[in-house]
């Protein structure tokens, strides 16, 4: 997993393919609708919403895509831990790309500006809080493997 400034991107962009593509859609962010966009290696979403109680969630992983989740506004916790150390509590769906997981992990504030690039074998449990719900909107886009 990396975590980092969104001002820092640019230093990961042998790790993140189409990144160009990825910061110019960026810079319409704000202005865009909720929704799923193409871009030539995958798909962005934008997504909004408020954070659910932590204890509520379940931690998730994917084997087909990268996940590069970025703040826009607003903030959450997200809980991180490795695949190897939870407990599978629901199979891989290949057709969802994702699969659930139980157990303990390292719980992370991100707030706006912010990103996380999470890999295969990095569980997480993204849109939360601990005792008082935020809003946020964040760009979450799918980066195949």
């Amino acid at each position: 997993m990396i975590f980092d400034k969104t001002s820092n991107l640019n230093l990961y962009a042998s790790l993140i393919p189409h990144l160009d593509e990825i910061l110019e859609f960026a810079r319409t962010a704000s202005q865009k609708p909720v929704g799923t966009y193409p871009y030539p290696g995958g798909r962005i979403m934008i997504q909004e919403g408020e954070t659910s109680p932590l204890a509520e969630k379940d931690f998730e992983s994917h084997k087909n895509y990268l996940d590069l989740q970025w703040i826009l506004n607003g903030k959450e916790v997200m809980e991180y831990a490795n695949i190897h150390d939870l407990t599978e509590t629901v199979p891989y769906d290949p057709e969802k790309d994702i699969q659930f997981w139980e157990g303990k992990g390292c719980l992370m504030e991100v707030p706006a500006d912010t990103f996380y690039l999470v890999y295969p074998e990095d569980a997480h449990k993204p849109c939360c809080h601990m005792n008082e719900k935020t809003a946020y909107r964040k760009i979450v886009v799918k980066i195949p493997v």
